[in-house]
C-alpha cells in the first residue's frame, strides 16, 4: 500500500489561519452583538479567541479528524495507526501540548519545517501526524490562493505598521548624546530648598515683585516671541484648564498663536478635528467621538474638551481673511490598557486576571508606538507648526516637556542614563524656536518646592503670577528629596523649567470635571478589567464608571 504523504508546514500553517479568520469573524460578530443588545458583558477577546480555537479544534479533530481549514485543504489529523485520534487525545493535543510547542517561541511549530517526518513537538507527544488526504482540487487550489492572499494581507499591513511607526519618528531621534547647560555646572553655585533662610525668602518676593507678571501678560509675551511653547502640566488640573480655555483668544488676537497641539489627543483625529472647529454649528457628536479617541479611556477629563468649543467660538467669529485657529492631536493610536493589564510601562498593574495577559499580539503591535512615542509627538509638533511656518502651543504632560534636562534612568539609587524626551527633541533641532512653560503641578511630589511658592508667593499675595527662571533667584535653587534632581547634583531649578507659572498650592488645585457619559458601552466592554484595576473598583456598566468618576473628581 502506498504511503500516505506528511503535510509540511507551510500547508498546515494555512489551514490553522483558515480557522483562525473564522473564528475571528465568529467573535467579532458576537462583539458587535454586544454592543447593541441591552446587555453589559466584558469579553477578553484574545483569551476568549484562544479557548474557542481549542474547544473547536478538539471538537472537530476528535470527531472528523479535521478542522474546516483542514478539510479545505485536504489534510487530516491521524494516529500512528492512520485512524482518528481519541477525544481524550485530540483534547490533550490541542491544548496543553500545543501550548508547549508555542511557549519556545513557538520552536515547537517550526520544528515541521525541519524534521524529515514534518512532524511538530505536540505531533511526537501526542503520536500523531497530519497527512496529505487526496490531491488537490480545484476547491484546494482556490482556498489555498485566497489564504495565502489574506495571511500576506493581514501580516503584511500588522509589521507594516510597525515599521513605520518605527521609522516616522526618526528624524526627531537623538543619535548623539545631548549637552545640557548642567552638565559642566558647579554644584557648589546651587542651593538646596530646604537649607533656604528666611532672607532668601524675602530676595524671591522681592525679586518677584519686580519681574512677576500676570499669568496671562507672561505667556502673551512670551508665546510671541518663540514657534513652538511647550506647556507642561500635571494632567486634570481645572485650574490649569480654565487658563488655557481663558487666554485661547488672546493667544490667537496678541500672539499669532495659530495652533494647539495637545497630547490628550492622537493625531489621526486631526481632520475631524479641523471639521468640528471650523463648522457652522457646533457638533457634540463628534466632539465626544474625537474625545473618546485617546489610548487612555479614562481621559474624560472635561477642561480638555472644552478647548474645542472655545476654539470653535473663536473661529466662528473670525472674518473670512483670517486664518482659522488649528486644534491637533500629537499622540498616536496606542491601546495603553494592553501595555498596563500585562504589567509594563508607568502605569503598569498587578493582581489582574490571568487572562488579560493574553493581550499580547495588541502590545506587539503596538510596541513602536511606545517605545518611540516621544519621537512621533515630537514629528508631530513639528509637521503641524513648524513645518507650516505657524506658531503655535504644545500642551503635554511636564515629563514630556523639558528642553533643558534629561529625565534620569536609575537602578539601585544610581543614574544609569539620561532620558531626553520630546521637549529636548525639538529643542535640540529648533533651538532658537522653542520654549518651555512649567505649570506649578507639573513637578509633581516635591513638598519643598511647593512650601517656597507658598512662603515666596501665597504669604504676600503675589498669587498667581508667571516668569522666567533665567538670571533669577530661582535659576540654582535645587530639591534633592525629588527625583527630577535626585541623582543629577547638577540640575538646577531653571534646567526643568525655564518658565513658570503659579496658581496655587497643589493641594488646592481641583481636578476637572468628569465629562458626562464619557464612558460609552463600547469602552465598558473593551476596557472594563482596566477601569477595575486602575481604580479598584467593580463596575457593572458604563453608567457606573461615569458616576463613579463623577464622584472622584468633585474631590480634590
Amino acid at each position: 500500500m502506498k504511503t500516505k504523504k506528511n503535510a509540511g508546514f507551510w500547508i498546515r500553517l494555512l489551514a490553522t489561519w483558515i480557522d483562525l479568520l473564522l473564528l475571528y469573524l465568529v467573535l467579532k460578530l458576537v462583539y458587535y452583538l454586544l454592543q447593541i443588545l441591552p446587555f453589559n458583558v466584558y469579553l477578553p477577546f484574545e483569551f476568549t479567541l484562544l479557548i474557542l480555537g481549542i474547544g473547536y479544534s478538539v471538537f472537530t479533530i476528535g470527531l472528523t479528524g479535521k478542522t474546516l481549514g483542514k478539510w479545505l485543504l485536504n489534510i487530516e489529523v491521524l494516529n500512528k495507526n492512520d485512524i482518528k485520534l481519541s477525544f481524550f487525545m485530540a483534547l490533550f493535543r490541542e491544548s496543553i501540548l500545543k501550548i508547549i510547542s508555542g511557549v519556545f517561541f513557538f520552536l515547537g511549530f517550526f520544528w515541521i519545517a525541519f524534521t524529515r517526518t514534518k512532524r511538530g513537538w505536540h505531533d511526537f507527544m501526542a503520536g500523531s501526524k497530519v497527512i496529505v488526504q487526496k490531491p488537490n482540487s480545484f476547491l484546494n487550489r482556490i482556498t489555498k490562493s485566497l489564504a495565502i492572499a489574506s495571511l500576506i494581507i493581514v501580516s503584511g499591513s500588522y509589521f507594516t505598521e510597525m515599521i513605520y511607526w518605527w521609522n516616522y519618528g526618526r528624524s526627531m531621534r537623538l543619535t548623539n548624546e545631548v549637552s545640557h547647560p548642567y552638565h559642566n555646572r558647579n554644584i557648589s553655585d546651587l542651593k538646596e530648598i530646604a537649607r533656604m533662610t528666611p532672607s532668601d525668602y524675602t530676595l524671591i518676593t522681592n525679586w518677584l515683585k519686580v519681574n512677576g507678571n500676570t499669568p496671562e501678560k507672561y505667556v502673551i509675551e512670551t508665546t510671541s516671541k518663540y514657534s513652538v511653547t511647550i506647556f507642561g502640566e500635571l494632567h486634570n488640573k481645572k485650574t490649569n484648564l480654565d487658563f488655557l480655555n481663558k487666554i485661547i483668544p488672546d493667544l490667537y488676537f496678541k500672539s499669532g498663536i495659530r495652533c494647539i497641539a495637545m497630547e490628550a489627543l492622537p493625531a489621526s483625529m486631526n481632520d475631524n478635528l479641523y471639521k468640528l472647529v471650523n463648522a457652522r454649528d457646533y457638533d457634540e457628536n463628534l466632539a465626544m467621538k474625537i474625545a473618546r479617541c485617546h489610548g487612555w479611556p479614562d481621559w474624560g477629563h472635561k477642561g480638555y474638551w472644552d478647548v474645542f468649543k472655545t476654539v470653535w467660538e473663536l473661529n466662528k467669529n473670525l472674518t473670512e481673511k483670517e486664518i482659522p485657529m488649528r486644534i491637533v492631536g500629537i499622540d498616536s493610536d496606542w491601546n495603553g490598557p494592553a501595555f498596563s493589564l500585562m504589567g509594563m510601562g508607568d502605569d503598569g498593574m498587578k493582581n489582574v486576571p490571568f487572562w488579560e495577559k493574553f493581550r499580547i499580539l495588541t502590545v506587539i503591535g503596538d510596541l513602536t508606538k511606545l517605545v518611540h512615542r516621544d519621537e512621533i509627538m515630537a514629528q508631530n509638533v513639528v509637521k503641524e507648526i513648524i513645518d507650516k511656518k505657524d506658531k503655535g502651543i504644545v500642551w503635554i504632560g511636564a515629563y514630556h516637556s523639558f528642553i533643558h534636562y534629561g529625565q534620569p534612568i536609575y537602578f539601585n539609587n544610581k543614574l544609569v542614563r539620561e532620558n531626553n524626551r520630546m521637549g529636548v527633541m525639538i529643542s535640540t533641532k529648533y533651538r532658537n524656536e522653542v520654549f518651555q512653560i512649567v505649570l506649578h503641578s507639573g513637578i509633581s511630589n516635591s513638598k519643598n518646592i511647593d512650601s517656597l511658592f507658598i512662603k515666596s508667593v501665597d504669604y504676600q499675595r503675589l498669587a498667581p503670577i508667571g516668569f522666567s527662571t533665567k538670571e533669577s533667584p530661582f535659576a540654582n535653587l535645587r530639591d534633592s528629596n525629588n527625583v527630577l534632581f535626585r541623582y543629577q547634583p547638577q540640575v538646577a531649578f531653571s534646567d526643568i523649567a525655564p518658565g513658570y507659572i503659579y496658581f496655587k498650592s497643589q493641594d488646592k488645585l481641583e481636578n476637572c470635571r468628569w465629562l458626562d457619559n464619557y464612558v460609552s458601552k463600547e469602552m465598558f466592554i473593551k476596557y472594563k478589567p482596566y477601569y477595575e484595576a486602575k481604580y479598584k473598583h467593580k463596575f457593572e456598566s458604563a453608567n457606573g464608571i461615569n458616576n463613579f468618576m463623577n464622584q472622584k473628581q468633585s474631590s480634590p
